[in-house]
């Protein structure tokens, strides 16, 4: 019993990863803080819904179209609405409330497509049995793929120019523009790279879980307690502290009713601001 409870905690920990990383590098590089991630998530698992189950695509193949998807959407986003926060002082606060009104359209709009029913997206693939313990297919792609990319950002920030780049703006955009580095190219495409990463997550979402639009609250939550643990948009952080949550919860509902789980995630949310503010990972942003 213990063993299966902790696989599926760590299967559904590598999804929290990569659902929160976009959250953290837009707040990491730019001191956005996008409270509509959790919103955004879910109409991109929509999105995946609707290509599989409707547009009859292999679930993989949605996958893989929506990241260049939310790549332009990201970079559009920023274009026509963020980098006008930018250059204000109280940029963090305004783009609180700015996104708020975000999330309250996407939700919107998500509930007039698809009401509240909920709606699952069936993936044929096995459930393996090792040693007893079963594990599902579909929970171990997703932790698969989610990881892999996870590492593949930390890999692109260590290793290209833009990686080096987006570090050196999220350190100081003064600084950066000094060495001849383009701050605003640099949060654009660091949005666009947010955006295709939520996709993902987005997609993996839709091939784990039946979907609401309402569950767009329940992942902004955890995203936000991912980014405070990890440390503020840093990818292994992000993978590291989405398994630590989801450990958490799985292992919480051996000891108290399942409809408390959520709340592990803001536990673990303060605890980490009494004992260790900057999380276990170094910041993208040093404060």
């Amino acid at each position: 019993m213990e063993a299966q409870v902790l696989l599926n905690g760590l299967l559904i920990g590598g999804v929290y990863g990569i659902a929160a990383l976009g959250l953290g590098l837009v707040w990491g590089v730019m001191s956005v803080v996008n409270v509509s991630h959790g919103d955004m998530l879910i109409f991109f698992a929509y999105m995946t819904w609707v290509m599989v189950s409707l547009q009859t695509l292999p679930p993989f193949l949605a996958l893989a179209l929506l990241i260049p998807v939310g790549f332009l959407l990201g970079m559009g986003l920023y274009r026509f609405l963020v980098r006008h926060l930018i250059r204000r002082s109280e940029v963090e606060l305004m783009s609180l409330v700015l996104f708020f009104g975000v999330s309250a359209i996407i939700y919107g709009i998500a509930a007039y497509l698809w009401g509240s029913d909920f709606r699952s997206l069936p993936i044929p693939l096995p459930t393996l049995q090792i040693m007893g313990v079963a594990v599902p297919g579909t929970r171990l792609a997703a932790f698969l793929i989610g990881g892999g990319l996870v590492l593949g950002l930390l890999w692109f920030f260590r290793k290209t120019y833009w990686g080096k780049a987006i570090r050196a703006v999220a350190q100081s955009r003064d600084a950066a523009r000094a060495l001849g580095i383009d701050p605003d190219q640099v949060s654009a495409v660091s949005f666009g790279i947010a955006l295709a990463y939520a996709g993902v997550a987005g997609a993996l979402i839709a091939m784990i879980s039946p979907l609401s639009p309402s569950l767009g609250v329940a992942y902004a939550g955890r995203s936000f307690a991912v980014v405070v643990l990890g440390g503020l948009g840093n990818p292994l952080g992000a993978l590291v502290a989405g398994i630590v949550l989801g450990l958490a919860e799985s292992m919480s509902t051996l000891w108290i009713t399942f409809a408390l789980s959520p709340a592990v995630a803001f536990v673990l949310l303060f605890l980490v601001l009494i004992v260790r503010p900057q999380g276990l990972f170094k910041p993208l942003r040093s404060r």
